[in-house]
């Protein structure tokens, strides 16, 4: 299968090249990755959650379709244009924050998820849009920023461990959600650090879980439903 990862930003080539480099390791050996950014348009600091930002990151989806892809992964924590993307295409679209979510209220009582920006407005808004804002345990600001989780593995992780056993310990977080999909592939070390520190609980990776919600979406045939999430009024044809 063909599963193509939107960057909700302007392109970069290392960026590029290191996204497709993580998700290739992660995907089945049977998936086929490729990953895009926006146009140059697109400011490299805008917010991808901004409305003059959601319209790029549509016609990326659909451009995916176009090409043959079978599914798309939308590759940041905010899922911006996550539903109105489910509008445009017959293929499945995931959000890492959307499935990360889920799957972490299916394995615990309550999630804390681990935050690299300063304000957890918008994660909160987020998780109470998908109705789990009485899961939530906590959303923990993580003294490492965005640069610092994609250039700085180590002291990721380790600003990740801090985070998540204060959210275990003073929260009552029973499974742990890095907010962030540069995290991707730390989740594994955090959550052995976490159970020899005595606190045996789930971490999500973001990544992992799209591109296998994505897999799995594929192999059983399904996308989102049409009562849900229907075409726009009056648009039968790309509207770019």
């Amino acid at each position: 299968m063909k599963i193509r990862v939107i960057l909700p930003s302007s392109p970069q080539t290392d960026e590029i090249e290191n996204t497709l480099a993580v998700y290739q390791e992660l995907a089945r050996v049977d998936s086929i990755v490729s990953v895009v950014a926006l146009n140059k348009s697109v400011p490299a600091e805008a917010d991808p959650t901004d409305p003059y930002v959601i319209p790029a990151i549509l016609r990326k989806i659909q451009e995916a379709e176009g090409e043959g892809m079978d599914a798309i992964i939308i590759d940041c924590m905010d899922d911006p244009g996550l539903e109105p993307g489910r509008q445009l295409v017959d293929i499945p679209v995931i959000g890492p924050a959307q499935t990360s979510f889920h799957v972490a209220a299916m394995l615990g009582y309550k999630f804390s998820v681990l935050y690299p920006l300063d304000n957890p407005y918008y994660i909160e808004k987020l998780v109470e849009s998908y109705g789990l804002m009485h899961r939530l345990a906590s959303v923990r600001i993580l003294d490492a920023s965005l640069e610092t989780l994609a250039t700085d593995k180590v002291t990721s992780i380790n600003s990740l461990v801090k985070s998540a056993l204060d959210a275990v310990k003073e929260d009552g977080a029973h499974v742990i959600v890095p907010g962030c999909t540069f995290t991707t592939g730390m989740a594994g070390e955090v959550q052995a650090r976490l159970e020899k520190n005595g606190f045996p609980v789930p971490v999500i990776d973001p990544g992992l879980v799209a591109i296998r919600m994505a897999e799995t979406l594929v192999d059983l045939g399904i996308y989102a439903s049409r009562l849900t999430y229907p075409r726009p009024l009056g648009i039968t044809e790309p509207y770019w």
